[in-house]
């Protein structure tokens, strides 16, 4: 900065500071003389109570405020605004501000809304379910709802007939008659009936493979029931004697049996069944095993039965057994070769045979339907 200009910034702080304390002495004076006409205005009494405007402080009689009453302040505001700069700018800066320009040519995100905005049913759709296998019948009226249902195996279904009794009417006479309608109602049953006509032979065979048993024993099977031995009364003899027979056959698939079952067992004196080994059956009284022992010494000999009860069983019972048993042998059959053994213990003449319920589960490569209706 030079010098006239230091002086110059410096004389014009010294008339500021002059200006500035003569206004704050005239500010305070005015202060002084309003503070002393509001107290003469409260303190003193006014006796012209239609003229309240004496009482007022010089100038207060009609302050400029008293043109906004007419509710144009904003004209008023709008119209200073106009000649304030400070106003100026910022209505330039708002009406002068850049545009903003969106460089980014994808728009995709804004897709929903204009989708929205240009098809609004598409959003309500939505909401809706579509039932497209409801279809309107012609000619019946529409219910709220209603439900049907179907039994594949068991339907029940109602017939009627009306029978009608008519009265021909001569022309040369009048009479009256009417018409009588009756009706009858029938209950009807259809049955289904399958058969499977392809069915292999080796299905009812139980289970067990054609050709595969080898026994010493009678073996006959007519499905489902499988009888092993000869039903026939003291075919064998002897005096505790010990008759042992083994029968072996071929089952191909364990999970294919659907039952093989021990039902009933004839025999006389005393009976052992095992399968593979495993204890089937002890008969009549039960035990673990059934063996004959001989006691004897120089002049005499003694038999007796030992079933593992500790105790010695005489070996003639003179009875035929015939006992109904239910004993499920799917447990103890194998894939490959299965043996099938019996014991009989016979005093004087007895026997031994067994049945067994054998069924295999069959794929049948094609079902027949026969459908049988009956009313009555």
């Amino acid at each position: 900065m030079t010098k006239p200009q230091l002086l110059l910034f410096i004389l014009a702080s010294v008339v500021a500071t002059v200006a500035l304390a003569s206004d704050r002495s005239r500010m305070q004076s005015e202060a002084e003389n309003l503070s002393s006409n509001q107290q003469s205005m409260i303190t003193g009494s006014i006796t012209n109570n239609s003229d309240a405007t004496e009482a007022l402080p010089a100038g207060y009689d009609n302050p400029p405020q008293t043109q906004y009453n007419a509710g144009n302040m904003q004209d008023a505001a709008a119209a200073e605004a106009g000649n304030n700069e400070a106003a100026q700018t910022v209505s330039d800066g708002f009406s002068n501000r850049s545009a903003y320009v969106d460089e980014n040519d994808d728009h995709s995100y804004l897709d929903h809304a204009r989708n929205a905005q240009a098809n609004p049913r598409s959003i309500v759709d939505t909401l809706q379910g579509e039932y497209s296998d409801c279809e309107v019948e012609e000619g019946s009226p529409i219910s709220d709802s209603s439900m049907r249902t179907c039994d594949l195996f068991y339907e029940t279904s109602s017939r009627s007939c009306d029978v009608e009794r008519v009265l021909e009417v001569d022309a040369d006479h009048k009479y009256e008659c009417s018409k009588t309608r009756n009706s009858q109602t029938y209950n009807c049953t259809e049955s289904l009936a399958l058969r499977c006509p392809g069915l292999k032979p080796e299905c009812d065979e139980g289970g067990i493979r054609p050709g595969s048993v080898e026994s010493d024993m009678k073996w006959v099977y007519r499905y489902p029931t499988l009888t092993v031995g000869t039903i026939a009364n003291n075919y064998w003899g002897g005096s505790c004697a010990v008759y042992d027979r083994l029968t072996t056959f071929t089952v191909e698939d364990v999970d294919k049996i659907k039952e093989f079952r021990l039902v009933q067992v004839g025999f006389d004196d005393y009976i052992n069944i095992r399968l593979n080994g495993q204890l089937i059956y002890n008969g009549p009284y039960g035990g673990n095993k059934l063996d004959v022992v001989t006691v004897s010494n120089w002049w005499w000999s003694y038999q007796y039965v030992d079933i593992g009860n500790e105790r010695s069983n005489s070996c003639e019972l003179s009875t035929s057994w015939n006992k109904q048993v239910n004993i499920d042998l799917r447990p103890f059959l194998v894939n490959g070769t299965n043996s099938l053994s019996m014991r009989v213990v016979v005093a004087g003449a007895g026997e031994g045979w067994m049945k067994i319920i054998a069924r295999q589960k069959c794929d049948c490569p094609r079902w027949e339907e026969t459908w049988t209706e009956s009313c009555r």
